[in-house]
C-alpha cells in the first residue's frame, strides 16, 4: 500500500488551496477516494472506530428500525 505523506508534515490541512483527496466511500477501516486509492481511516467517529465503514448488517438494522421510528 503506498503512503500518503501531507506535503507540510502537519496532521491537519493548514494551507487551504491544496488539493485534498475526495473520498469516495468506505470498506472496514480503509477510505477510498475518487481515483481508488486507499487511505485508512484513523480519525473515524466513534461508531467507526468500533465496527468499521461500510457494514451492511448494520445498515439493515439502522433500515429496519427507521420504517419503525424515524426518531425517538
Amino acid at each position: 500500500m503506498t503512503t500518503y505523506k501531507h506535503p507540510h508534515g502537519h496532521v491537519f490541512y493548514r494551507k487551504m488551496n491544496h488539493a485534498r483527496p475526495k473520498i469516495d466511500y468506505g470498506e472496514g477501516i480503509y477510505l477510498f477516494d475518487e481515483s481508488g486509492k486507499q487511505y485508512m481511516d484513523g480519525s473515524g467517529g466513534p461508531l467507526v472506530v468500533n465496527v468499521g465503514h461500510g457494514r451492511s448488517e448494520i445498515v439493515a438494522a439502522m433500515a429496519e428500525q427507521a420504517q419503525k421510528a424515524a426518531y425517538v
